[in-house]
């Protein structure tokens, strides 16, 4: 990992940065990048600066969906394109802090309603302040029947947050429903313990309204899902926490100045998205496992997963050529980790890089020794896989605090940005997403429960008789959930493959 002639020394100086506003480091020593590499990649690096600076001034980054792309003015209204963008972002601000001033002190926990972008930023955030004096959150951001039986408990205290963008997104849909349903058999009044985070005009927006919740607050198009941790989808669960969620813009806002400044060895981001490209030789050939050494952390690494493989993952570049895009991210957290999977990436195969994060403190005010050996613990497994050449990253922070952690978030956010420059991809669509996918399913469940009576069938059977023999498996798979979860509903003669197995409604008896 050390030129000849270079000391590990000369690459730890050469290859780190720090900036002491923020208290964030960032230690590039241990990922094997080339003498002057920096200096090399300048121009590579030019037109990816060109770019972030035309995004931020309301260019459209999302040219197939005509959107701006706007979650920097989040924690900078100043930098909104029009005077009415700053103004209704500081009014969702004012919005928050009148809300959890009158009403969180009526409530005793939250359920969290929201799926992908709308769960994972929130649950980062109330994971890491979990030990703050407000409420405790508790999220749904799956269709789990089971998830939702254990959460709903005092409904007459618990206030309901559903955030979905769209507003038709089917998970939170269904989930809303089903707590309506256990609000009402309560006999406790839904609508006053329910609040929307969603866009103006949708269809959560209008039932909202409609059924007279207890307040809607404002999202906007040009925030994106995985980029919506410092909207008031991530900023409401956290206040409610208890929180300093002004900290938090704080923190975010002073990470990107720093990662506006157009020169590579001042501009941490710009400098993580160069190791990235380098590492996966600019087509994310190894895997980016991230380490936080910290509980308070645990979240970071999921949140990360989502940003980095929605944003870069894409079948096309923005000629429309096939690139097949992307860099798969995993961790859990440090020492945790160092006793499970780590064996691999010390001995086995050398098909990742390591993305370590650690703090000096965490978020109480009074440490012990443990977090000393925390600490060491991160140093030692750097240690350890540089011994083996296996490469690394480090970056550390002040602690687990809100400043702290809205200056990650930030970092981690035009990393993307600028890596998603580098391999020409647009980094603020997701084609490959759908949330719809059950729709299609589920309408030939419905197909298969009318064309099923009392006479028993085999699913290649049922499945010719509606016209779908090519899809005699899926037929099959619902046959096989229906008999076990609704026996009510569908019987089942179970054979020893699929082919002598019979179903039949038992809605004739």
């Amino acid at each position: 990992m050390v030129a000849s002639g270079e000391t590990q020394w000369d690459r730890y100086c050469a290859y780190r940065f720090a900036d002491s506003r923020t208290g964030v480091a960032i230690d590039l020593s241990g990922a094997g990048l080339p003498p002057d590499y920096f200096e090399l990649m300048t121009p590579r690096m030019a037109p990816a600066f060109d770019a972030m600076t035309h995004w931020e001034a309301g260019g459209l980054a999302n040219q197939d969906e005509r959107r701006q792309i706007g979650h920097y003015w989040l924690r900078a209204p100043s930098l909104a394109p029009t005077p009415d963008l700053e103004m209704e972002i500081r009014a969702s601000w004012m919005l928050l802090r009148d809300f959890v001033a009158q009403h969180s002190s009526r409530f005793h926990t939250v359920l969290h309603v929201g799926i992908g972008g709308s769960a994972t930023g929130p649950q980062l955030l109330c994971t890491a302040w979990r030990d703050r004096p407000g409420l405790p959150v508790e999220f749904l951001d799956n269709a789990d029947p089971d998830t939702v039986a254990r959460v709903v408990g005092d409904l007459d205290h618990t206030l309901v947050s559903v955030v979905s963008k769209s507003g038709i997104t089917p998970t939170p849909r269904e989930v809303v429903t089903e707590l309506e349903r256990a609000y009402a058999k309560a006999g406790v009044d839904f609508a006053s313990h329910a609040v929307a985070t969603t866009v103006a005009g949708s269809d959560l927006d209008r039932h909202a309204t409609h059924n007279g919740w207890l307040a809607t607050f404002p999202l906007w198009d040009w925030v994106g899902g995985r980029t919506s941790i410092t909207s008031l989808v991530g900023l409401l669960p956290a206040a409610l926490t208890g929180a300093d969620v002004d900290a938090c813009l704080t923190g975010a806002a002073d990470m990107d100045a720093l990662t506006r400044v157009p020169d590579i060895r001042r501009n941490p981001a710009a400098m993580l998205a160069l190791a990235w490209y380098h590492l996966g030789a600019g087509h994310g050939e190894k895997n980016m496992v991230v380490l936080p050494y910290r509980d308070c952390l645990t979240g970071f690494a999921r949140w990360v997963q989502q940003l980095v493989m929605e944003s870069v993952g894409k079948r096309v570049d923005r000629a429309g050529r096939v690139v097949h895009q992307g860099l798969t991210v995993y961790g859990h957290k440090g020492v945790s980790d160092q006793h499970s999977y780590f064996q691999q990436l010390r001995d086995g195969r050398a098909d990742f890089f390591a993305t370590f994060i650690g703090t000096h403190t965490g978020t109480v005010t009074t440490e012990s020794p443990l977090a000393d050996h925390l600490f060491c613990g991160l140093l030692g497994a750097v240690t350890a896989l540089r011994e083996n050449g296996r490469p690394a990253i480090v970056i550390t922070l002040p602690d687990c605090g809100e400043r702290s952690l809205g200056a990650l978030v930030a970092l981690y956010e035009r990393t993307v940005g600028l890596y998603a420059e580098l391999v020409d991809v647009n980094a603020y669509h997701q084609p490959g997403v759908d949330k719809h996918l059950a729709f299609p399913v589920l309408a030939v469940r419905q197909e298969l429960l009318s064309h099923l009576d009392g006479r028993p069938v085999t699913a290649l059977e049922l499945a010719e008789l509606m016209g779908r023999r090519g899809e005699a498996d899926l037929v099959h798979r619902l046959l096989d959930h229906l008999a076990v979860a609704r026996p009510d509903v569908v019987g089942v003669r179970p054979g020893r493959s699929p082919q002598d197995t019979y179903y039949w409604s038992n809605a004739y008896g």
